[in-house]
């Protein structure tokens, strides 16, 4: 016959679980000729439990019921032991709460998310969940250090506290932990952009405003990946591009706190390149107007330039530029000025004014 289990303990782990432990028959007797290849626990109203090593965890029992557990040790060919017995009394309730959760912090506040994290609990049974409470809500619980809150409002302040719960109920709170939110709203995408006075090297971008909780601090400005600039204006003027050329613009509005709207995106190409005069320009003062201009960006071949008022012929010169008199003040007139290459006439260049 194989050595009945020796050294064998019972005790409450909660009010309805038991644990039992045992030395094995082989370490109680240098003579026993068998070693054990599992064990059966028996108890009255109980099922029988089969485990092959101690412990043993039993479940399903009454708090306020005695038991006696009876123990054998089995061995190959259906050799079983005498049964060695343990006494379980009745639960008698921890009433000793926890430590209080320690050190409750932010690991991080971000995306309407904080994350918590404090020092560990200790009990005498246990601990076996932390509850995580916001404003006195019970948000959640957990049997780690770390929980996270999310669903978080914009700039708000909220309360925070952990609970170190034990298997008979005790509990202990933690110290309070304030904190203040930031504000995670991003402006809304900029609307209809649009481009205008699209010449070869040059265009003007226009957007609708963007619309945040706190303020649009600015917008974000990009030719394809190329940071441009960053405005506070709705209006913004692309110079030094290429002629004839397809680019993509784009407009990211900014707030304070960092936040990024969507991109708004339109595609532009530049026209072809002008043999028109450049960077003309109307100086008006009384009765009299000066315009200057510079040579088109091609000026090999150009010979002069004629001038026209309000589409009417008014004179040729070599110079690039020409005072005009005898203006009505008050009155706008349109001004053109076309270039002279090989005897034809260039685009005109044109202002008003």
């Amino acid at each position: 016959m194989i050595c009945s289990p020796g050294g064998i303990q019972g005790e409450r782990t909660s009010p309805t679980t038991a644990r039992l432990t045992w030395d094995e028959p082989y370490t109680q007797c240098v003579y026993c000729p068998y070693n054990a290849s599992g064990y059966e626990v028996m108890a009255e109203g109980l099922a029988t439990l089969t485990v092959s090593r101690p412990p043993c965890v039993i479940n399903g029992l009454n708090p306020n019921q005695e038991y006696f557990f009876y123990l054998y040790a089995k061995a190959a060919g259906n050799i079983r032991s005498n049964p060695s017995r343990a006494r379980i009394g009745l639960y008698v309730p921890d009433r000793t709460p926890p430590s209080k959760p320690t050190q409750l912090r932010t690991e991080s506040v971000a995306s309407k998310r904080v994350n918590l994290a404090w020092m560990a609990s200790v009990d005498n049974g246990g601990v076996v969940e932390y509850q995580v409470f916001c404003d006195g809500k019970l948000m959640g619980s957990t049997d780690s250090t770390r929980y996270t809150v999310a669903n978080l409002n914009d700039m708000t302040t909220y309360i925070f506290m952990v609970r170190a719960r034990d298997p008979d109920g005790n509990y202990a709170d933690s110290d309070p932990l304030t904190v203040s939110t930031p504000d995670w709203t991003a402006p809304s995408t900029p609307g209809n952009l649009r481009a205008s006075a699209i010449t070869n090297n040059s265009v003007v971008l226009e957007w609708n405003a963007s619309q945040d909780n706190v303020g649009v601090s600015g917008y974000e400005l990009r030719n394809g990946s190329w940071l441009l600039d960053t405005v506070r204006d709705t209006r913004y003027q692309v110079a030094g591009l290429s002629s004839n050329t397809n680019y993509s613009f784009s407009v990211i509005a900014l707030d304070a706190a960092g936040n990024r709207s969507d991109g708004t995106v339109i595609w532009v190409t530049t026209s072809a390149e002008s043999n028109a005069p450049t960077e003309l320009r109307l100086f008006r003062q009384l009765g009299r107007g000066d315009l200057t201009w510079r040579p088109p960006v091609q000026s090999g071949g150009v010979t002069g330039y004629q001038v026209f008022l309000d589409g009417t012929f008014l004179r040729e010169l070599s110079d690039t530029f020409i005072s005009l008199y005898n203006l009505t003040p008050g009155t706008e007139h349109l001004f053109e000025v076309r270039a002279i290459r090989n005897g034809v006439l260039s685009d005109p260049a044109s202002i008003r004014g």
